[in-house]
């Protein structure tokens, strides 16, 4: 594919600004709908506005529907998995491997994104396809350069005086991170080619200010810092390189190889609606659609009878009135319809009220027949907790699969914008173009463990395709699920194994090491000697001396048991004959039980007794050198 420059990226996005107008319309009025801009009332067919006068009033039901639609995703329970069949063992470590890989790239770049004030990724995809209907993320490895610390320096002066400079191990010079970075959908453009995405820019006004702060290398704005004037910056990315720049201005990163092998960008479109064409018609506006598809509408109507009905109570509060005089001309001070208002009239003169304004009847039916589609095109009064009445499981059930059909495309394009972030991430460390990096995260585990791995790239590259699954998880959920593991494991012959039934049912993020966990639990309850051993060590890791001491007496006892068992094992029939009591025979006399070991065989520490004196010199002690005592001498020997 050829390169563009910027002259042509710059075309490009100017003709899909142009065909988008009616996208951005109806993005712009969606954002107003959430952010709650004040309701303008009606106009007639000649565009003349009807209710100037009025009181007018703006409903809060868009913000709620946002804001639960937002809350229900990003809230949602997130399982990440690499597929395992039937693979072996060394596989599935494999596998494991890259689960720790995307658990950990993913909490790395929500670190990164808390310190720069930006929401987690879930949160801000959640917030995208809820109000915008479509997602786009830039995703990044960027491997930047470090310079080495004070005593890495002093270290390399040292040892190269010494002549020793061959000895140092090498310093790390770069450092890579994750670089996960919302784009506004809006201003988002991209170009598709045979397989995928060839090309992606986003476009984003800012001022010289938020542009010397993030390019501070840039030094074009230095005469302007400060001022007021806003720039359009375009982020461009294509398979091989990125380029931001300004129109008519130097670049502010030049064009420069991302080594991610791929368009690093996810971009996405909420709901299944494929592509329809029509002779003279444009449905791009129709694609990528947010939550408030059915009510916008709606929404209108609701906020035009609620201020036709404050319009009349205001109204109410301070009614009008006519006041007819004998010549015309005289006035009434304050207001005459007041509680305890006095107002003196003349003979002939008169003073009357208007009639109130009355809504009528059909209006009311209106109103309800509107709040019934607002409800069936978003949530109803029961999603804000608003019972009228106590429920059944089977109502809740149902109330509950109303919310999925709002929040479910939604949701589905954040699950896949996910996935699409943690695979690209992964393909890009693959390549090998970045350092290695050591990865800490919590596992999806209930305990949430705590993790901390170096991951290489050829681990990620044999590792298989990330998947993720989200799921809005309620109370009741884990504990059917509890239920169906115990119906599945019962009987002599099971219906799936117990690997199946944690990875699948339970989803737990590792069933090896569960299973690891499992054994060496069951190997600590199964033996007498392994549960003492293990008691002592927590006893003594406690604090608790007089019960360690207690427990490590046990175990020194159960073992003692276990090589005099082994003895008479080894031993056999030929220890003699057996004694009359029926148990072997016991230096020093008494019978112990079969399988047991008489007091009397213990060690004489075990039984309290003091040790025994040490062997004394036997005759004196003499100098190095100094022959034996009573030795025959060679002249004595010849005598």
């Amino acid at each position: 594919m050829p390169k563009h420059d910027k002259t042509k990226i710059i075309s490009m996005v100017t003709l899909m600004e142009r065909d988008r107008e009616k996208v951005h319309a109806r993005m712009d009025g969606d954002m107003d709908y959430f952010n709650l801009v004040p309701y303008k009332g009606e106009s007639d067919e000649n565009g003349i506005p009807l209710m100037d006068d009025f009181k007018k009033v703006t409903s809060n039901d868009p913000r709620n529907y946002g804001r639960l639609s937002i809350h229900l995703i990003s809230n949602a329970k997130r399982i990440l998995k690499v597929p395992q069949q039937n693979d072996q063992k060394d596989v599935r470590t494999l596998k494991n491997m890259k689960e720790l890989f995307a658990l950990g790239v993913l909490s790395a770049a929500d670190e990164r994104r808390q310190k720069l004030l930006m929401p987690t990724i879930q949160g801000s995809l959640a917030s995208q396809t809820a109000l915008r209907g479509r997602r786009a993320q830039r995703v990044l490895l960027v491997k930047e350069e470090i310079d080495p610390t004070p005593e890495q320096e002093a270290e390399r002066k040292q040892f190269e005086e010494l002549g020793l400079g061959a000895l140092l191990e090498d310093v790390p010079t770069t450092r890579t991170f994750v670089d996960v970075t919302d784009w506004d959908p809006r201003n988002t453009y991209w170009g598709m080619g045979r397989h995928g995405l060839v090309w992606a820019c986003h476009k984003q006004s800012k001022s010289i200010d938020e542009i010397q702060e993030e390019y501070p290398d840039v030094d074009f704005f230095e005469d302007n810092y400060g001022q007021e004037k806003v720039y359009d910056v375009y982020d461009y990315l294509d398979e091989e390189d990125n380029l931001v720049f300004i129109d008519n201005i130097p670049d502010l990163k030049s064009r420069t190889p991302h080594g991610m092998g791929q368009v690093p960008a996810a971009i996405g479109m909420v709901g299944d609606l494929p592509v329809m064409q029509a002779s003279g018609e444009n449905y791009e506006e129709f694609y990528g659609e947010s939550i408030y598809s059915s009510d916008r509408e709606m929404f209108d109507q609701n906020n035009f009878i609620l201020s036709y009905e404050a319009e009349a109570c205001r109204r109410a509060l301070n009614p009008g009135a006519f006041y007819r005089s004998r010549d015309g001309s005289k006035t009434i001070e304050g207001r005459p319809f007041t509680s305890d208002a006095l107002t003196p009239l003349a003979d002939g003169e008169v003073l009357e009220q208007f009639p109130q304004q009355e809504m009528i009847q059909t209006g009311a039916l209106l109103h309800n027949e509107i709040k019934g589609m607002m409800q069936r095109g978003g949530y109803d009064y029961t999603s804000f907790g608003q019972l009228g009445q106590t429920l059944s499981g089977f109502a809740i059930t149902q109330l509950r699969q109303g919310q999925e059909l709002l929040t479910g495309p939604a949701l589905e394009s954040s699950r896949q914008g996910i996935e699409d972030i943690a695979n690209i991430i992964a393909d890009g460390y693959a390549t090998g173009n970045f350092d290695t990096m050591t990865l800490s995260g919590r596992l999806q585990d209930v305990q949430r463990t705590y993790f901390s791995e170096e991951i290489t790239p050829d681990i990620v590259s044999e590792g298989g395709k990330i998947e993720i699954r989200l799921t809005s998880s309620m109370p009741q959920d884990d504990a059917s699920k509890a239920a169906l593991v115990g119906l599945l494991r019962q009987g002599e012959v099971p219906v799936v194994d117990d690997r199946f039934l944690r990875e699948h049912i339970l989803e737990y993020q590792d069933p090896d090491q569960i299973e690891r966990a499992i054994m060496e639990q069951a190997g600590k309850r199964g033996s007498p000697i392994a549960l003492a051993y293990s008691a002592a060590l927590a006893m003594e890791e406690q604090g608790d001396q007089e019960m360690a001491k207690i427990w490590e007496a046990e175990f020194q006892i159960l073992m003692l048991q276990k090589l005099a068992e082994l003895r008479q094992t080894q031993q056999g029939v030929g220890q003699g004959p057996p004694t009359p009591g029926g148990g072997p025979p016991i230096p020093g006399g008494g019978n112990a039980p079969p399988g047991q070991l008489s007091p009397a065989n213990l060690p004489g520490a075990v039984q309290g007794l003091p040790p025994p004196p040490p062997t004394p010199q036997q005759g004196p002690i003499a100098a190095p050198g100094t022959p034996r005592p009573n030795r025959a001498t060679r002249r004595d020997s010849r005598l």
